[in-house]
């Protein structure tokens, strides 16, 4: 039947609260183990006492040694077979890391100092445009390495603009930016061909400083020097229409330009103070929103989206050298920025579409870093082990997170680093590590369980 317990205590001087048998249903506490027990009037030490809502994935901070009980495992980092624990793998799933590991420089680089950089969303595609023909170089990831494919029949008319190079996120679709007439060459990708598509039927009336795709390569949008500063294009199926020029155009030369996942929203960059306008589109028309209440502190050099369009990060060459935004409605609010910044003036900045790292790419050893984002606050990661050996002119982030690619003026003008885990993926996984909550000022000593099985 059921009941209820109260509780009067008295303290027995004995040593055996981990081997008595008691009462059925009594309950006592273990100064040994730092346990409480309850009696089933037959197990040696009783059952000992768990919350009921303690579930698998759940971390224990406990007094009691429970390194014998095959339910809890210390959660000191350490690796295990997800064959062994298939619960606690299911719930902790696989760690994500940002690109750390320098990859083999391919066989065939390209043939110049480079200056723009896109990648597919999984990395799969790489394209590095230079101020040299062909002008694009483009590689395929083959077995872990960068190989260059057959350059396009038709290239580019001449050398290609710092930024001036974007690619769709399924790596179908290419644009490259020149300062040449009709200033953007598109082109689609049938198996590991890039061919040309004919040129819009609306050209930019200026050298491209700028382009960027939407993740689902439904819009690009060029920027340039000359009025109206900013062109739209809706990509259908390889046919490049240019949409309605926005009734709020950038203010002066625009250089820089960015969209979230599915082209909502969208951000021209600009020198002239406020550096920046945001737009969201409305069926097929991009209309300026308000100017957030916190502008950069000069004109930016880059910026990104997360898919979703609620984060919004800004580079600029003056201090604090980032600004981060984030989304509510259609309100651009500042968040704190990270509490380890670059080192100095960045180049640019990217995000992986799900947010969970940003990338900053900047002069100053280690050139580039990487941040972690949990909730609103970044986390800078550690430095990679093998940093490029100067400054990156651009770079392009794969948008699943995976690889990032450098590009700048040495030789051999570009480094790629793929994020590569401590332990095998494919049957292993990793247990947190938590803080230990011990200190010198420690009554006992704890430590960091985590529940492992039903």
């Amino acid at each position: 039947m059921a009941f209820t317990q109260d509780f009067f205590t008295s303290r027995r001087n004995f040593d055996d609260g981990n081997t008595r048998i008691g009462d059925l249903d009594r309950i006592w506490y273990d100064s040994i183990t730092k346990t409480l027990r309850i009696s089933d009037g037959v197990t040696p030490g009783g059952v000992i006492i768990y919350p009921d809502e303690i579930i698998v994935g759940d971390i224990v901070i406990s007094g009691a040694d429970r390194s014998t009980d095959p339910k809890f495992l210390v959660a000191n980092g350490g690796i295990y077979l997800q064959s062994e624990y298939p619960e606690l793998f299911a719930v902790l799933g696989l760690p994500s890391y940002s690109p750390n590991t320098l990859m083999d420089t391919p066989a065939l680089i390209p043939p110049g100092a480079a200056n723009g950089a896109a990648m597919s969303s999984d990395g799969t595609y790489f394209a590095v445009a230079t101020g040299a023909p062909p002008f694009v170089t483009i590689y395929k990831l083959t077995a872990g390495i960068y190989v260059k494919l057959a350059d396009p029949a038709i290239l580019p008319p001449g050398a290609a603009s710092t930024n001036g190079t974007s690619m769709s996120g399924d790596g179908v679709y290419l644009t490259v930016g020149t300062g040449a007439p009709l200033y953007i060459t598109n082109y689609q990708r049938t198996g590991d061909e890039f061919v040309k598509l004919d040129a819009p039927a609306t050209s930019p009336p200026a050298a491209a400083a700028a382009t960027a795709y939407s993740d689902d390569g439904a819009y690009m949008a060029v920027t340039y020097g000359a009025p109206p500063y900013v062109t739209i294009y809706n990509n259908v199926a390889g046919t490049y229409t240019a949409l309605t020029t926005p009734a709020t155009t950038p203010p002066g030369a625009a250089s820089g330009v960015a969209f979230d996942g599915d082209g909502t929203y969208m951000v021209a960059l600009y020198g002239p103070p406020p550096y920046l306008t945001i737009y969201k589109r409305t069926g097929s028309t991009y209309t300026a929103l308000p100017t957030p209440s916190v502008v950069p502190t000069g004109a930016p050099s880059g910026a990104s989206f997360t898919s979703d369009g609620v984060y919004l990060a800004v580079s600029h060459p003056a201090i604090p050298y980032l600004t981060i935004y984030k989304r509510d409605g259609d309100v651009f609010t500042q968040i704190a920025n990270p509490t380890d910044m670059p080192s100095a003036a960045p180049a640019g900045v990217a995000f992986t579409a799900d947010g969970q790292f940003m990338s900053v790419i900047y002069g100053a050893p280690p050139f580039f870093n990487f941040y972690k984002k949990d909730g609103d606050t970044f986390t800078l990661q550690p430095t990679v082990a093998s940093p490029p050996t100067g400054a990156a002119t651009t770079f392009a982030l794969a948008r699943g997170g995976l690889y990032v690619g450098l590009v700048n003026a040495p030789p051999p003008y570009m480094s790629s680093y793929a994020a590569v885990a401590p332990f095998d993926t494919a049957t292993e996984f990793l247990l947190p590590n938590p803080t230990s909550l011990n200190s010198a000022d420690s009554p006992i000593t704890v430590t960091n369980y985590i529940k492992a099985r039903s």
